[in-house]
C-alpha cells in the first residue's frame, strides 16, 4: 500500500510539507520561540503558522524563507531519485548525533523475497550533510 501511495504525488507533497514542518519546529524549539513569535516575526497571521507547522499547508517557497528567517534559517530544496531517503545533519552537530541518525535509517524492514517468505533486510541510509 505505501509503494502504491508513493507513486502519487500528492505522497510527496506531504512528506515535503512534514519535513519543513518538524525542521522548523526543532528550530522554534532550540531558540525558545513561541508559534506567536514566528508569526509576528514572519508578518504572518498566527493560524498561517498552526497550518505551516501541521504540515497542512501548501507553501510558497517565499513564505517558506519568510518563517525560516525568523529562526535564522535558510530553506534548502534537494531533488534525489524516489527511494533514496537522506537525512541533513549538521556539521557542527557531534559525531554521536550522525551515528543516531544513520542508526534509524538502518531499522530493519521486512521484505517479500522470491519465495513468498518475509525475511528481514536492512536498507543503506544516504546521509547527507551541509556544511
Amino acid at each position: 500500500m505505501l509503494k502504491r501511495a508513493k507513486e502519487h504525488p500528492e505522497y510527496w507533497t506531504r512528506k515535503s510539507a512534514l519535513e519543513f514542518a518538524y525542521s522548523l519546529q526543532r528550530l522554534l524549539d532550540e531558540d525558545g520561540l513561541k508559534r506567536k513569535d514566528l508569526a509576528e516575526g514572519a508578518g504572518v497571521a498566527p493560524p498561517s503558522v498552526s497550518t505551516a507547522l501541521s504540515g497542512d499547508a501548501n507553501l510558497t517557497i517565499k513564505t517558506m524563507n519568510k518563517l525560516a528567517a525568523v529562526v535564522d534559517a535558510a530553506v534548502h530544496i534537494y531533488v534525489e531519485r524516489r527511494g533514496i531517503d537522506g537525512q541533513w545533519v549538521r556539521a557542527s552537530d557531534p559525531p554521536e548525533s550522525a551515528a543516531a541518525v544513520r542508526a534509524l535509517t538502518q531499522r530493519p524492514t521486512l521484505t517479500e523475497p522470491a519465495t513468498g517468505s518475509a525475511e528481514t533486510a536492512t536498507p543503506k541510509p544516504v546521509v547527507l550533510s551541509r556544511g
